[in-house]
């Protein structure tokens, strides 16, 4: 025999009023055990009622297969969200400097000029450790049950790792890069709360490496470069300077609109 679900009738008159937590009785038929009685009450009461949603659910035996139920209404979240940024610098190596303040020789002697190349030696280019600044942020957004599936997660899967190909959270193409989500769904609500991580790193454009001007590089993309010798004839000496600059795609990209993000 299937279980029966019905509403008390004293709860029809709760309905209209302006209450932010709602309690309405039901009666549970059928069911010996507990959880079943449960499950069965989550299954078949009202998941909305006069305007609100189905939150908590109890049930009491009150004889060998009948229970007395009671669900919990609440208001539905109205656009709930969180939002939390970190802002912070992390270390990168430079090879090539921003600007050549000056070089320095001993009297009688003339400095090298290796065109910001930093760290030079025989063998190679050292370079330095620079701090520079990152921004990163998350998202979380409740939604419901039914629009978590495995389509979606797909998406999202497909979706990490890679930049956007197109203006996101006003930031223009190639600025952001999405790192993946977490999600949870609550037994209690029914609703998934889902995490985004995202982090940006700006465009630029005209980057100037001694002689050479780089004419634009998203975000993402990685720069690099070689190194030549190059006669300094002022220095009597060959030195090493950017002989040429490269960009190269290292992250494909993806469209951060099939995440379907709130705006």
């Amino acid at each position: 025999m299937s279980a029966l679900v019905h509403k008390d009738f004293e709860a029809e008159g709760f309905a209209g009023r302006d209450l932010a937590e709602l309690p309405v009785k039901y009666w549970v038929k059928g069911p010996s055990d507990y959880f079943e009685a449960r499950a069965e009450l989550i299954a078949q009461a009202d998941r909305v009622y006069d305007g609100l949603i189905a939150a908590k659910y109890h049930v009491l035996r009150v004889g060998p297969t009948t229970w007395e139920g009671m669900v919990i209404y609440e208001p539905a979240p109205q656009d709930e969200w969180e939002f939390n940024f970190e802002i912070a610098t992390e270390q990168v190596l430079f090879t090539q400097a921003l600007q050549n303040v000056g070089n320095f020789a001993p009297a009688g002697q003339t400095a090298p000029d290796f065109k910001g190349s930093i760290g030079v030696t025989r063998d190679g280019i050292q370079g330095t450790q620079v701090p520079i600044s990152t921004y990163a942020w998350s998202e979380t957004h409740f939604f419901d049950r039914a629009f978590i599936d495995d389509s979606y997660r797909s998406i999202l899967a497909n979706c990490a790792g890679k930049m956007n190909d197109a203006v996101f959270r006003r930031f223009p193409k190639g600025d952001v890069i999405f790192d993946g989500a977490t999600g949870s769904l609550s037994r209690r609500s029914e609703q998934w709360q889902v995490n985004y991580k995202f982090r940006r790193s700006p465009n630029a454009t005209n980057l100037v490496i001694g002689n050479i001007t780089v004419a634009s590089k998203l975000g993402w993309d990685y720069l690099w470069v070689h190194y030549v010798e190059f006669p300094d004839i002022t220095a009597g000496r060959l030195v090493k300077i950017a002989g040429s600059a490269h960009v190269d795609r290292v992250v494909n990209f993806a469209d951060f609109n099939g995440m379907r993000l709130p705006q």
